[in-house]
């Protein structure tokens, strides 16, 4: 693989994700995710102060998300109305809500906002893979080089910041390549990981 003209995510997305399940075996990738699996599938606390605090904090520190402030964020989290029922009726538009959040600003003394958009969409995510598609630069360059490519759609590079024209180009993509068999979060993985391939992080091999 590694390059991008050589990439069709129509034939290359079950390859690659049959690949990743064998690669997380034999890297700390799989009980990675096992542990954010198992912290977001805890219904037992579900969204109390506690509850957004562990989640927040292992999603920063198993995604590199580098909050510096996690307090702040749960805090913003916990004032987000109907955040639970929202969450899982996959409404998009809390995204938007959850971006913008209110820290510490250590030069000042005073606090700043600071939009954590990736992050937003990680923890909507988790909680609900069919309704909300993970933002992160690697998905934002892949998309952008498919469309430059194969004119798969038309969207300027800061609609991909905009979350509802984010989903709507995403749906776009996944209509385009024929990937309707595969979840949101499948083609996460597929973007992820193809990029990854291509910057050279990651080798995806024909077997291993």
């Amino acid at each position: 693989m590694g390059e991008l003209t050589t990439q069709n995510p129509t034939k290359d997305i079950g390859n690659t994700l049959s690949w990743w399940e064998k690669y997380k075996k034999q890297s700390a990738y799989g009980p990675t995710e096992d542990a954010v699996a198992r912290v977001f599938n805890n219904k037992s606390h579900f969204l109390d102060e506690s509850d957004l605090m562990i989640k927040t904090a292992v999603l920063n520190d198993f995604y590199s998300t580098n909050i510096r402030d996690v307090w702040a964020v749960m805090k913003h989290y916990k004032t987000v109305k109907d955040l639970g029922k929202r969450l899982q009726q996959g409404d998009i538009s809390l995204v938007k809500e959850l971006t913008p959040v209110k820290v510490h600003d250590n030069k000042t003394g005073g606090t700043k906002i600071i939009n954590f958009y990736s992050f937003a969409t990680k923890f909507c995510c988790q909680h609900n893979k069919e309704a909300f598609p993970i933002y992160d630069s690697i998905a934002d360059d892949m998309l952008r080089k498919f469309r430059n490519r194969d004119k798969f759609f038309k969207f300027s590079n800061g609609d991909l910041k905009n979350y509802a024209k984010y989903v709507e180009v995403y749906k776009v993509f996944q209509t385009y390549y024929k990937l309707d068999k595969y979840s949101f979060r499948e083609i996460d993985w597929y973007l992820w990981l193809t990029g990854k391939d291509i910057n050279g992080s990651i080798k995806i091999t024909e077997e291993q």
